[in-house]
């Protein structure tokens, strides 16, 4: 294995100043520094090394958003206007949907945040992070989520839909307890879903072989 350049070890260090943090405030400061240098590219170090530390740090920029929600709202400000970013010295950011449900024993919270051309959606179950997933805002930002309790065993799962280009839209479950996606459906027009005896029951539309559109229905 090569060893790292000046610029990775710069990053590696920002990572390893990251995990030892106590204080939100200095996590999110690194994490600003970590993000940074993902978008610049040019790391010099070994592309596992790369996605493990960037999966840090878009954990960390959930909880990051988070703390920066909160403290608007206890400022009096509203977080669906935009406002300075915690992220970078000159961004901009809003809140763009916001669902926050009671369970057994707790609470699910699925947020997402506009920044920087993107939608940054973040779940939490009791305060912990369980999912993040961020996609381009105009052509394939959230556009609503439901949570439920699936089956008899009542786990825990998440449909959130996607947008998908001018008309279409993506359907995709979650598990929320594991903290990963069940499976992902996608549809040429919007997508239709409902929850019913704790079973998600949906309809997507494909394009057929002669270009019109076909229903698919699906139980899960």
């Amino acid at each position: 294995m090569a060893a790292p350049g000046p610029v990775g070890v710069h990053f590696q260090v920002a990572h390893a100043l990251l995990q030892g943090s106590n204080e939100e405030e200095w996590a999110c400061r690194y994490t600003d520094v970590l993000l940074g240098m993902l978008e610049g590219g040019a790391l010099e170090v070994e592309q596992p090394v790369v996605s493990m530390i960037a999966a840090d740090a878009e954990a960390q920029a959930c909880r990051c958003d988070r703390a920066w929600n909160r403290r608007l709202r206890v400022e009096g400000r509203d977080p669906r206007e935009a406002e300075r970013s915690w992220y970078g010295a000159d961004t901009r950011q809003m809140e763009v949907f916001s669902l926050d449900v009671p369970v057994r024993e707790g609470a699910v919270e699925i947020f997402a945040h506009y920044r920087r051309g993107m939608d940054h959606v973040c779940v939490f179950r009791d305060g912990a992070l369980r999912y993040a997933e961020s996609r381009g805002a105009v052509t394939s930002g959230i556009e609503r989520a439901q949570v439920f309790e699936h089956g008899e065993h009542r786990a825990l799962r998440a449909a959130l839909v996607w947008r998908r280009g001018v008309h279409g839209e993506a359907l995709q479950l979650l598990d929320i307890e594991k903290g990963v996606p069940i499976f992902e459906r996608l549809s040429a027009w919007p997508v239709e879903f409902s929850i019913k005896d704790n079973l998600l029951r949906y309809r997507v539309v494909l394009e057929g072989d002669s270009g019109d559109p076909e229903a698919v229905d699906g139980t899960y």
